[in-house]
């Protein structure tokens, strides 16, 4: 009986304990002292992680409340005006983790991604990009400056391709190739991709199924689309149940990133001889060639082949290496995910990779960057079709304007990029950073307002889009390889501008004037 009385002292000193410690005040940032630790305060249930080489408190997870009585009359809640009030998605807790570099392991990479993460890694990849995309809702909180702005007819701020450059950077405005640009805008909301998985002579079938073998890929592509799109989307995967014969040795056809027009003609026309009997591509937009994994490593590289003719019409055609988990070959960042978003944007819309070498170039901003390590900038993302012009304010460059934008990482349909045309080939954009979405590993200091001009005048390769750095401070310059781990790989990864921060261009100043987790509130005007 005293064993028993004791015992249960025990556990109401541990409840009592336990309670206080849920009730201590908590402040995000703070040192913690065990890693896993809980504390519930304010509404919210925040995790002891380890940042670096410290333990902290995380930013924390609202706790649910308790669901109202059915008599109950819910509370309208107030929002500023003109900006229409967002809609938030479905809640899915953040991570539980601080990130320090975008390329750092994320410790809760999905399983089916766990070994190619670990082999990735081990093949010199110092940057990896992510796995899964972190959704979250837009807080309820929303900012005390008022908006005032009159906007431009949206078509102002939409300027125009240049003819002269090969990639796509601004909108297609000649009525005859308006048609052919929107059959090559792809990816895109509503993209259909049909897989044609093939085995050859030197690529023999492993009696397995593409759509499991590829499964992940599909998923994540498909995860990918329906978070990007803000007004709904449609993508799917076509796949066969088997690999299709192709009777000869793929690796005559040097099907390498950099191939030679040639050679991906001579592949188109075999390809078509040998499955367009047995696939029918009509509604196709992107075919995906693949092979069984475990074929020869390197075997086929990333290969945009351009257009493939079938008897349904012509499609946008690339290949994909084979899974194969294996070491000495060249090409492994192709077998990452976000490197089929970043390929397919080349293939399809015409994306150029960034500039990575002057001073205020993007480097990693964006996914069509070296890394390949976030997401697409709004710019891209409004030009491929996933925002819609409702979601831009075009500002003018000589009004005293004030607006807000939510963050661009979360799903919602509300205001998420200011574009302001500084003349008929030349417009500033300017969009909400936070670590959410795709770009969940983005540490504190990425956070805030990026501002980015799109120069149509530039035709040369790998230009075009360059940021507008902050005025006030000075931004991150590279860290060199192989310096201490944990550090920040690229160059203008704090480029968004905070609280307070300002640039000047040609006379405009953009003011951050209020941040928070609703995203930034900026003014325009004219100095």
């Amino acid at each position: 009986m005293r064993r028993l009385l004791a015992g249960l002292v025990a556990v109401l000193s541990l409840s009592l304990i336990t309670a206080q410690l849920s009730a201590a005040a908590v402040t995000p940032g703070a040192k913690c002292s065990k890693a896993g630790a809980t504390s519930t305060y304010n509404g919210k249930k925040y995790t002891c992680v380890k940042s670096g080489k410290k333990l902290v408190w995380n930013k924390g997870v609202a706790v649910a409340k308790p669901a109202p009585a059915a008599s109950a009359t819910p509370t309208p809640v107030a929002t500023p005006t003109p900006t229409p009030t967002p809609t938030a998605t479905v809640n899915v807790p953040s991570q539980p983790f601080t990130y320090s570099d975008p390329c750092e392991k994320d410790p809760e990479t999905p399983a089916e991604w766990l070994q190619f993460d670990s082999w990735y890694r081990s093949s010199g990849n110092d940057c990896v990009g992510p796995f899964r995309i972190v959704e979250t809702t837009l807080t309820s909180s929303v900012p005390t400056t008022p908006t005032n702005f009159t906007p431009l007819d949206i078509a102002t701020c939409k300027i125009p391709r240049n003819p002269a450059k090969q990639n796509t950077l601004g909108f297609e405005t000649d009525p005859g190739r308006l048609a052919f640009f929107n059959s090559i805008k792809h990816p895109s909301p509503d993209t259909v991709y049909q897989v044609v998985p093939i085995y050859t002579l030197d690529a023999p079938d492993r009696g397995t199924r593409p759509s499991e073998d590829y499964k992940k890929y599909f998923d994540f592509m498909t995860a990918w689309t329906k978070h990007a799109s803000d007004n709904g989307s449609k993508v799917e995967f076509r796949v066969p149940e088997k690999y299709l014969e192709f009777p000869e040795n793929i690796t005559s056809y040097n099907l390498i990133h950099e191939r030679k027009q040639e050679d991906a003609i001579r592949f188109n026309a075999a390809l078509t001889k040998y499955v367009d009997s047995k696939i029918d591509f009509k509604g196709t937009n992107v075919v995906i060639v693949l092979l069984p994994p475990g074929s020869k490593g390197g075997i086929v590289q990333q290969v945009g082949l351009h257009r493939i003719i079938t008897n349904e019409g012509e499609f946008i055609i690339s290949t994909f290496p084979p899974y194969t988990i294996e070491s000495g070959f060249s090409g492994t960042n192709f077998l990452h995910p976000m490197w089929w978003i970043h390929e397919l944007q080349h293939v399809g819309i015409g994306f150029d990779d960034n500039n990575q070498t002057d001073e205020d170039a993007p480097h990693q901003w964006g996914v069509i960057s070296r890394y390949a390590a976030t997401d697409l900038l709004g710019w891209q993302k409004w030009l491929a079709s996933f925002w819609s012009d409702n979601q831009v304010i075009c500002l003018s460059k000589t009004a005293s304007s004030t607006a807000w934008i939510i963050p661009s990482q979360i799903k919602n349909s509300g205001k998420k990029l200011i574009a302001i045309p500084v003349d008929s080939k030349r417009v500033i954009l300017i969009e909400s950073m936070r670590s959410t979405g795709l770009n969940f590993k983005m540490p504190v200091s990425t956070q805030g307002a990026l501002v980015y001009i799109v120069d149509t005048n530039v035709t040369k390769s790998h230009d075009g889009i360059r940021l507008l750095l902050p005025a006030n401070r000075k931004t991150i310059t590279l860290v060199p390889k192989g310096a201490t781990l944990n550090t920040v790989k690229f160059n203008n990864s704090d480029a968004p501008l905070k609280k307070d921060d300002y640039v000047v261009f040609e006379g405009i100043k953009i003011t951050v004037v209020e941040s928070g987790d609703f995203g930034d509130v900026i003014k325009v005007e004219k100095v």
